[in-house]
């Protein structure tokens, strides 16, 4: 989102009740909720959830004399098919299997990173990744609780509005967050949906709330706008210092340099085979493997001749009338053929691992699972590559949070990260390559990808323990009488 500079001027004067940006506010939202992208989140979210386009389908409405009516007669199944679902949790079970490894010269610093992040931090990053394969995008939101504590939270895609600059159109100079809540005036008074609205930049927060189809100042909070966050200690609560990140506090993961989601590569072969399968499981149901033609029975009630059938296996047919027999044929062929094409195409679009492969009938392993591998670990390091700066930005927020609280100085550039990404493979093969590399790399390099290896820095601490207890036998004095 682009705005003029008279529009961000605007907007920072909200705190004065300024008319002109309440309109602005009001605009924008408007555009972003009809906007295609956020359309594409819902989507996303809805078919990793299972709840496919398919389910908003009715094989029983037909159209009589122009009007459009359910017939309870016609079956109106809907076969849902997790294509989504298991695409998205293979590529972030492979990069995410295994956490995420921080990586810094000094352990002490190591330790304190990993005690603010917590032991949430690889279910929160397994959630961001999901998330973001499904919208495009993801944000991950830094903030200090009421008790002084460091948290992370995951901000919805949807809710998010982000304001670039005029000029370059690069820069991020703000953040819009609105979100619906429900409120009532009074006990009596029915509940009512409208939107709260943040306006963030690099210091202060802006709170809003919609009222009377108009933009006011959030009575919710006295001082407004704020700091990101205060300052005090226990001797003196009532003195605090105003603090900011210095940054808007909102990263953004992105799924790809196009910030697309997984699923619009394959949605609508999705759409087809659900739609396939459903409509031969309803025909399977309705087509009858014998059908009858009357002839000369033009009065007779079809309702009346198809129950009598199905409940005396007998029929009653007017006097002069014939009745014959015709076998419905469903073309089976013609349609396994499509839909095992759409089968193909939807994990080859998708970049999955199909474990119906021919392949995996004699299970494959060395250089012919690493070529199976192949388009997954593309699609996988595609992300990686986005992932890796949206840590390092995550680093300048945890690295600023430790220099305030516990006056620890580390430069977050010198901080970096390792995804162990979960492949299967043969053990022997790898433990054979890390042996014979001995002499070649260093043994602390040969360690980080020993597959029987977890902690590398416990590992090294073995080892050097292990060797204080090997006696040199070159040095061991023999006594000879």
């Amino acid at each position: 989102m682009y705005l003029t500079q008279t529009d961000q001027t605007n907007l920072m004067l909200m705190n004065n009740n300024n008319v002109s940006a309440s309109d602005i506010i009001a605009d924008i939202i408007k555009e972003d909720k009809k906007s295609t992208a956020k359309e594409e989140m819902t989507d996303g979210e809805e078919y990793y959830k299972i709840n496919n386009a398919i389910l908003k389908h009715e094989f029983n409405k037909v159209v009589i004399d122009g009007t459009p009516i359910i017939n309870p007669l016609i079956s109106n199944d809907k076969l849902v098919h997790a294509f989504h679902h298991i695409l998205v949790n293979q590529k972030i079970d492979y990069i995410c299997g295994n956490p995420i490894i921080i990586q810094t010269d000094v352990q002490k610093n190591l330790k304190s990173i990993n005690e603010i992040l917590g032991e949430r931090f690889d279910l929160l990053m397994k959630k961001w990744g999901t998330n973001a394969s499904n919208k495009g995008n993801e944000f991950l939101h830094p903030y200090i609780d009421k008790d002084g504590k460091f948290r992370l939270t995951i901000i919805p895609s949807q809710q998010i509005i982000e304001i670039f600059d005029q000029q370059y159109q690069e820069d991020r100079v703000g953040v819009i967050r609105y979100y619906p809540i429900e409120v009532k005036k009074d006990r009596l008074s029915p509940k009512k949906t409208v939107n709260k609205v943040e306006l963030w930049d690099h210091e202060k927060t802006l709170f809003l709330i919609e009222e009377a189809g108009k933009y006011v100042l959030d009575p919710d909070y006295k001082e407004n706008p704020r700091y990101h966050f205060y300052e005090y200690n226990t001797i003196s609560p009532e003195v605090k210092t105003a603090r900011s990140w210095g940054k808007i506090p909102f990263l953004k993961l992105k799924n790809n340099s196009l910030e697309m989601s997984d699923l619009r590569l394959y949605k609508t072969l999705i759409d087809n085979y659900d739609f396939s399968r459903s409509q031969f499981s309803n025909n399977l149901r309705d087509i009858q493997e014998l059908f009858w033609v009357l002839f000369g029975a033009e009065e007779t009630n079809l309702g009346e001749f198809v129950r009598n059938l199905k409940t005396y296996k007998a029929m009653k047919v007017p006097l002069g009338a014939e009745v014959d027999s015709r076998k419905g044929d469903i073309p089976f062929e013609s349609r396994k053929e499509h839909e095992d094409k759409l089968w193909e195409d939807i994990w080859f679009f998708g970049m999955g691992v199909n474990w119906k492969s021919d392949m995996f009938k004699n299970p494959p392993s060395g250089v012919a699972l690493r070529t199976l591998l192949i388009p997954l670990d593309l699609k996988s390091n595609a992300m990686i590559r986005e992932w890796t700066p949206a840590l390092s930005e995550l680093m300048y927020y945890v690295t600023y949070y430790l220099k305030l609280s516990e006056k620890i100085d580390i430069d977050p550039k010198v901080i970096t990260f390792k995804f162990d990404k979960t492949v299967i493979i043969n053990e022997l093969e790898k433990s054979q390559i890390a042996q014979s590399s001995k002499g070649v790399i260093s043994d602390e390099t040969i360690l980080e990808n020993h597959p029987w290896v977890k902690d590398k820095q416990l590992e090294m601490e073995r080892l050097e323990k292990q060797n204080e207890d090997i006696e040199d036998l070159d040095k061991v004095i023999v006594d000879e009488e």
